[in-house]
């Protein structure tokens, strides 16, 4: 099966799990300054792990679970950790690829299954450069 492309969200969706993993460690390295008790040390280090752990790395695993691949027999969506919500569509299947300013990029099937993909760049280039691969129905 011939492989055409893999799109995924924006970089930017990064910025913020950086910007907590950035406060979490100057606040661990500040802290690390004093001489504090035993009890308040590994609360603060089990504080900044938490913090990290819900607002770093479950935001780029995320990231990094999130694309759909265009290939010759249609599209693979996979959406979300682990993969947990991935979706294989035909280009027979595939009722109409559309992409709307606030929403997304929304592929409807002909079963009236909707899914939408958010934050990607150049939504109405993706959805046109679809359209073209799918045989511009």
């Amino acid at each position: 099966m011939l492989h055409y492309a893999r799109f995924r969200p924006r970089l930017t969706k990064l910025v913020f799990p950086w910007l907590f993993l950035g406060l979490a460690s100057a606040g661990i390295s500040f802290a690390a300054t004093y001489k504090l008790s035993d009890w308040l040390n590994y609360t603060i280090w089990v504080t900044a792990g938490v913090f990290i752990f819900i607002l770093f790395l479950l935001p780029a695993l995320r990231y990094s679970a999130t694309y759909f691949d265009v290939h010759a027999g249609g599209l693979s969506l996979r959406l979300g950790i682990g993969s947990a919500k991935r979706v294989e569509l035909d280009w027979s299947s595939i009722a109409s690829i559309s992409a709307t300013a606030l929403k997304g990029i929304v592929i409807r099937t002909k079963e009236e299954n909707e899914y939408l993909l958010r934050g990607y760049a150049n939504q109405k280039a993706i959805v046109a450069e679809l359209n073209r691969v799918r045989g511009g129905k």
